[in-house]
């Protein structure tokens, strides 16, 4: 038996799910599909983002609308410690969760003590994983310790992803 790739599970929810606009035009997409390929698309952008520039990248950005159901695709495939992580840093964003991007903006400005200008203070065009790799100090983040967490997941996760898929396809 052939191993699944989630990646052939999701392509098309990526492409028609918009994560662009509000949460109300996200979840008339994401209704056209099953919540196991929902938990995918959320695990798959959660993890592309705070790969690449940690999850105040991934709260600033439109990707940050998907944490919610991240936190779900996380639990279903069996990586709790990656749903507390997100948990916890979307906490730190307060109640109720901001799903749409102005609001997370916002919150995460005032979570650094300042306003609209300094909102991409932080900021850096060099990827955190090339970051780490060359020894580059970054600025402090208050998400550090769950950047820490879920991306040293990497790989493992797209394993979860792969195993998860083949039981809902299989």
């Amino acid at each position: 038996m052939s191993k699944t790739n989630y990646w052939d599970q999701i392509e098309e929810a990526f492409e028609a799910v918009d994560i662009y606009e509000t949460y109300d035009v996200f979840m008339q997409g994401a209704a056209k599909y099953p919540d196991w390929k929902i938990d995918i698309l959320a695990v798959h952008w959660t993890m592309s983002e705070t790969v690449n520039g940690g999850l105040e990248q991934y709260f600033s950005n439109s990707t940050g609308i998907l944490a919610p159901e991240a936190v779900f695709g996380f639990q279903r495939i069996g990586r709790p410690e990656l749903a507390a992580a997100l948990q916890k840093a979307m906490a730190l964003l307060g109640k109720p969760y901001p799903r749409e991007r102005k609001e997370r903006a916002a919150r995460l400005a005032a979570l650094r003590g300042g306003g609209e200008a300094q909102q991409t203070e932080g900021f850096s065009l060099v990827p955190k994983w090339v970051a780490k790799k060359v020894g580059m100090k970054s600025a402090q983040s208050p998400f550090e310790e769950m950047d820490e967490v879920l991306g040293g997941a990497g790989d493992d996760v797209e394993e979860a992803l792969d195993e998860y898929a083949g039981t809902k396809v299989g």
